[in-house]
């Protein structure tokens, strides 16, 4: 007998020794192709056998659904961190120290780069919108060099990309 399930299965070898274990004399393993799982069985299962099995699978998947968000978030911050570190180096170059802007750029960014920090890339974006241009420097702290970041993270985002910091 076979019972199909229908998701986007990555490694499945940690839920077929479950299945194994489980159902050790009956299991005959499992075929995969796309997003179809079929799990071969010698016989028909029983209700309780079904249940038991489902709840293996669905485990699976949601464990499987937490890793990928896991993965997603990680990689957001190391981006973000990416993202904050580059325009610390590209500032340090343009001078930020000799200039005294390091306080004034540090508070007036603090809001998009505690988002990037965090991987909360969404809402970093919506933080830089939130720069007022009264904060805005000759050198530092540009609409030129905050559409640029903005672009970056559009970009990973998949998001279309603005054309000027006004629009």
């Amino acid at each position: 007998m076979i019972y199909t399930y229908t998701n986007d299965f990555k490694n499945i070898d940690f839920m077929d020794i479950e299945v194994l274990n489980t159902f050790t004399a009956d299991y005959e393993g499992y075929s995969k192709a796309g997003n179809v799982l079929n799990l071969h069985f010698s016989r028909d299962l029983l209700a309780g056998e079904i249940t038991t099995l489902e709840t293996i699978v669905n485990s699976y998947i949601k464990t499987a659904e937490m890793k990928i968000a896991s993965e997603k978030m990680d990689s957001a911050r190391e981006f973000g961190t990416r993202v904050i570190n580059d325009f610390i180096n590209e500032s340090v170059s343009l001078g930020i120290t000799q200039l005294g802007l390091s306080n004034h750029v540090r508070k007036s960014t603090k809001e998009a780069t505690d988002a990037l920090m965090k991987g909360a890339l969404y809402d970093a974006i919506d933080e830089i919108k939130l720069i007022p241009a009264t904060d805005f420097d000759l050198t530092i702290l540009t609409a030129g060099r905050l559409l640029y970041v903005k672009n970056l993270l559009e970009k990973y985002l998949n998001l279309p990309v603005t054309a000027s910091w006004d629009a």
